[in-house]
C-alpha cells in the first residue's frame, strides 16, 4: 500500500501520530487492515486478501496482521493459508490462541485437525 499527499498551501504541516521527529513515517501493520476492511465487509475477500498479501514483506511478522489475513482467508475458503497464518500469529503472540477459538471467522476451520492442533499446541 502506498500513500501520497501534496500540500496545496505553503507552510502546510503533516501530523503523523506515532511518528518520530526527524525520521520518515513508517505505517503500522494496521494500516493494511484499515485499507482492506471495507473490501472484506463488502464481500470482496479476494481483493482484501490481495491487498494484505501485497504488504507481507513489510508486516508479515506482526501477529495482528497475520491474524486478520487468516480471518479473510478462512472466510474465502482458503483454509491452508488461513491455518498457516493463524498458526504464525499465535506463535508470535499467544494472546491470539483464545481469540481464534471463538472467532466466527474460523467456523470453516473448526472441523480441521490442523486447526485443532494449532489451538492445542503448547505455548512457546
Amino acid at each position: 500500500m502506498e500513500r501520497a499527499a501534496t500540500a496545496l498551501e505553503a507552510d502546510t504541516l503533516v501530523l503523523a501520530v506515532g511518528g518520530k521527529p526527524g525520521e520518515a513515517f513508517e505505517p503500522s501493520a494496521w494500516e493494511s487492515w484499515f485499507f482492506v476492511a471495507p473490501l472484506a465487509k463488502a464481500g470482496r475477500l479476494d481483493e482484501a486478501i490481495a491487498g494484505m498479501t501485497a504488504d507481507m514483506d513489510e508486516h508479515g511478522n506482526h501477529p495482528g496482521f497475520l491474524y486478520n489475513l487468516a480471518c479473510y482467508e478462512a472466510l474465502a475458503g482458503r483454509n491452508d493459508d488461513a491455518i498457516e497464518h493463524v498458526a504464525r500469529a499465535i506463535e508470535i503472540d499467544d494472546w491470539f490462541r483464545d481469540r481464534a477459538r471463538d472467532d466466527e471467522d474460523f467456523v470453516s476451520l473448526r472441523g480441521d485437525a490442523r486447526f485443532s492442533a494449532v489451538l492445542e499446541r503448547p505455548s512457546t
